[in-house]
């Protein structure tokens, strides 16, 4: 069933009693495209190609017994090998009280009666009898191995040795994060299960999209940038950061000035500017720069070996070249990302040829971006499928593509038909490679203090991106001064952290497992609350689609949508959430501060839509009151933008 008729089926009768303003429905805009979207229909949501081989079957052999245990922690010395040591040690003495010697592999001796955990010790590994899998574990899979007592963690890349610390918590001490200061365990570790474990998450890596500590990225089994990718000036929108205008634009440096280089469009503000990726036509200066950025992105792929993921992005504008040589490869082959595909390619080339002279086959992916002027691929439908249009549009081996269709309406999935235009283009990219990274959005960028309904679909957005062998979804939300965030976008950390490593997951039993994890108590009133904000937004999406969207800019900030007794309505089951955790107020003051403060942060759009949307039904005096008091709890909270 679409959703977008879901909410006649589900809507509360508080919430259906309302009243609205008339407003005309009309046809959902779409962006200008050279795709047919007419050809794409709602794909059955198959998943295959995964990896979770998991067999854990418990035991009785002790592991952690009153707070103590013979086991010791061997790691090697690896920076990342001996964080993921450190984790489990330090959530092991969380569940169980027992603090376990974390000790280096170069001075232990393994025997068939050790009691160790061992990671990422080859020479270990190999005494043990053990050899890797014939899976292939790609970059943050893992393989668990219990032999006697031990238990052996090896990874084909270190990024791997955080996943499988989280993996080997999870079996044994029930590991479960609900956010970053919310991590629960289901079992007391009192044994140590034997297990076999090779496992590759659904996605290559995981990126949040909301604010996060690197703490609390870690835990929730998230990377950061700099474990991805390679900066070149900044991660993103780094192509003038490759050719800086007061570098390669001054006619005061003639053995450097390279005019030809940059767009017709001129701007001394680089986020105001693009490269020129045709150089004008003039062969020799395209040979030119070319060279120039394949000596960069080598430089770059040799100052980081342990990253192998490198951006050449198109800056975020739409300002274009529009000279004669950028007109006629737009006019070839139908958009503007044509010529940028050319200058990657030979770009990757180039590296490649750097490599083979120095006698290495160095693994690496030069990203290129599908976004604003560049977003639509250059191919066209061939018996009902798509293909380029001309053999030279094909990306190289080394060469890949971020997709950030600026489209879609993430109030519903890919599999929507609403959904079409964005699945695509998506589509076109994927007949040009097999390097596809998803750049997706989970907020409302105009307005972050509005609730915006991204939540359900989510998962089945994953599911679709998985069945293109998507490699890293990077899913953005309020990725900058939003501490404690409101509109339950903590609940879209826990939806991403576990549909980003298994897009198998039910929806409904995360959402019942962290409402009852991350509230506690007060978990009843707040998913009561939740569920009728859910489906009163998806009414909304359907009675008044030119606003209420799940766009990335939503404009859905207007009084008639939000009634004050509806609003008021959510305040009592908030009210009737910090009733039922105050009994920790005497009995355990850390967590009654600990839950009240995510009621607090999901009172914050009601109180808000009271105060911007209703102020005049306040006196003068309690309308202060109020306002002080939100002021005080946004500080408290530390929040600090009310939009990107």
């Amino acid at each position: 069933m679409s959703k977008r008729t879901k909410w006649l089926s589900i809507l509360l009768a508080g919430i259906t009693a309302l009243s609205f303003t008339a407003c005309k429905k009309t046809e959902t805009q779409t962006p200008q495209t050279q795709i047919n979207a007419e050809t794409i229909g709602a794909a059955e949501q198959t998943v295959t190609g995964t990896l979770h081989d998991v067999n854990v079957t418990e035991t009785d052999r002790p592991f952690i017994v009153n707070g103590a245990s013979e086991y010791a922690i061997v790691v090697i010395d690896d920076e990342r090998a001996q964080r993921a040591a450190e984790f489990v040690r330090s959530q092991l003495y969380e569940a169980t009280g027992a603090s376990l010697p974390v000790l280096s592999a170069a001075q232990t001796t393994y025997t068939a009666d050790a009691k160790y955990i061992v990671i990422g010790d080859e020479d270990k590994f190999a005494q043990a009898g053990l050899t890797m899998p014939d899976q292939a574990l790609g970059q943050t899979g893992y393989y668990i191995q219990s032999v006697g007592d031990s238990v052996f963690i090896a990874v084909h890349a270190n990024l791997g040795y955080q996943q499988a610390a989280l993996a080997f918590l999870r079996h044994v001490v029930g590991y479960e994060i609900y956010s970053a200061d919310t991590i629960l365990y289901g079992k007391d570790g009192t044994t140590l299960p034997d297990m076999t474990i090779i496992e590759r998450p659904d996605f290559e890596f995981h990126r949040s999209g909301n604010v996060l500590d690197d703490a609390g990225r870690y835990a929730m089994g998230f990377q950061v940038n700099a474990e991805i990718y390679i900066d070149v000036g900044t991660t993103w929108h780094n192509t003038m950061y490759y050719l800086p205008r007061a570098q390669y634009d001054d006619p005061d440096i003639p053995t450097q000035y390279h005019p030809l280089w940059y767009s017709d469009r001129r701007s001394n503000d680089p986020e105001q500017m693009q490269i020129c990726a045709t150089a004008h036509g003039d062969d020799d200066e395209l040979a030119a720069m070319t060279e120039t950025i394949a000596g960069i992105v080598y430089d770059k792929l040799e100052q980081y070996p342990d990253r192998n993921t490198i951006t050449f992005t198109a800056m975020d504008n739409v300002y274009g070249c529009t000279c004669e040589a950028c007109t006629a490869e737009k006019q070839k082959y139908g958009t503007d990302a044509a010529a940028y595909i050319k200058l990657v390619n030979n770009v990757s080339r180039l590296v490649d040829a750097k490599y083979a002279e120095a006698g290495c086959d160095r693994e690496y992916t030069l990203m290129t971006f599908a976004y604003k002027l560049t977003e639509i691929p250059p191919v066209k439908e061939v018996d009902g499928k798509w293909v380029p249009v001309a053999e030279e549009m094909l990306l190289a081996d080394n060469v890949g593509v971020y997709i950030a269709p600026t489209s879609p309406d993430y109030t519903y999935s890919f599999y929507d038909e609403i959904n079409a235009p964005a699945v695509e283009i998506i589509e076109g990219w994927s007949a040009l490679t097999d390097n596809i990274y998803m750049w997706l959005y989970q907020t409302n960028f105009a307005w972050y203090m509005m609730p915006h309904n991204t939540f359900e679909a989510t998962i089945e957005t994953y599911r679709y991106c998985q069945s293109v062998n998507t490699i890293q979804i990077n899913n953005l939300g309020q990725y900058y001064g939003m501490d404690n965030p409101t509109g339950f976008t903590r609940f879209k950390d826990y939806i991403d952290a576990k549909a980003q490593f298994d897009v198998t997951v039910s929806y409904n039993e995360l959402a019942d497992k962290w409402f009852a994890g991350y509230f506690g108590d007060a978990a009843e009133p707040m998913r009561k609350y939740f569920d009728e904000l859910v489906s009163y937004m998806y009414m909304l999406a359907d009675k008044y689609p030119e606003d209420v969207t799940g766009q990335m800019s939503s404009n859905v900030h207007q009084a008639k949508y939000w009634p004050k007794r509806l609003l008021e309505s959510w305040l009592q089951r908030i009210d009737e959430a910090y009733v039922a955790i105050e009994k920790y107020a005497a009995l355990d003051p850390d967590r009654y501060e600990l839950l009240k403060k995510h009621i607090d942060a999901e009172s914050l759009f009601p109180r808000y839509a009271l105060l911007m949307f209703h102020s005049g039904s306040f006196n003068a005096d309690a309308l202060r009151e109020y306002r002080i008091a939100f002021r005080d709890d946004i500080r408290l909270l530390n929040n600090q933008l009310m939009y990107e």
